[in-house]
């Protein structure tokens, strides 16, 4: 993320008054802007600490990035911790931070994408994906979803899911081309006109497939790795 952040160095230090009072302006020569709404010393400690790390390990194309020179650098490294805290201190603001809206707004966005993600997941598992279900819609390994399987207390399974029988096939057909019909209504889209796009959900994208797969396995207490592979065999046989 970039850092649209400007620092102007003190080039020489005023004496804070006696008064309480810090004054509006100070002197022209100076140039120093009075104290922020929020305490100064607050973005002077972090910079400060950020910088004398980043020098320490050598990082001095990134001090400069920030707006600190070499000699500037070298002049807080020689700086005893009591001087130190009073550059920290100061109550004059020399560091004008700011903020990208629009760079904070799409980081807040990705967090909320990968929660909801990780709650799709956990509830795939649940609801008995398997592991090559997950690993089609999520790319997950077979040891990642091992790893989720522990931390969920949901126990594997061995060999072969159980095939589905008649009366349950026709069930899940029956619930999955009503609310693949009822999913596009809700878009503001005509229904597929043909049974079989509507069938395979030939018209929805994989997330929105896995949601109705869910929704059925829910209801209808089948687990959803038998469910995907009915609507898998399908497509695959709309495909060829």
């Amino acid at each position: 993320m970039n850092r649209d952040c400007k620092f102007t160095p003190l080039s020489k230090v005023t004496p804070v008054p006696s008064s309480s009072r810090v004054p509006a302006r100070m002197a022209n020569d100076n140039k120093i802007t009075p104290v922020a709404p929020v305490p100064s010393y607050i973005f002077n400690q972090a910079l400060v600490t950020l910088v004398l790390q980043e020098a320490s390990e050598g990082k001095m194309q990134r001090c400069k990035s920030l707006g600190f020179t070499p000699d500037l650098v070298l002049r807080l490294q020689s700086l005893a911790p009591t001087k130190l805290h009073k550059v920290v201190s100061s109550p004059y603001l020399w560091i004008k931070p700011s903020i990208d809206p629009r760079a904070l707004e799409l980081i807040l966005d990705k967090i909320d994408r990968d929660e909801e993600l990780e709650r799709l997941i956990n509830r795939a598992i649940k609801l008995g994906a398997t592991t090559p279900m997950l690993n089609s819609f999520f790319g997950l390994s077979h040891t990642e979803v091992a790893e989720r399987r522990r931390t969920l207390q949901v126990q594997s399974r061995t060999g072969r899911l159980p095939a589905l029988s008649n009366e349950q096939r026709h069930a899940v057909w029956e619930r999955w081309v009503a609310l693949v019909q009822q999913l596009e209504k809700s878009h503001g889209c005509e229904p597929a006109a043909s049974i079989q796009n509507i069938m395979s959900g030939a018209e929805l994208d994989e997330m929105n497939q896995l949601d109705l797969m869910l929704v059925i396995a829910e209801e209808q207490n089948i687990l959803v790795g038998q469910i995907w592979l009915e609507i898998a065999e399908c497509q695959s046989g709309e495909d060829a």
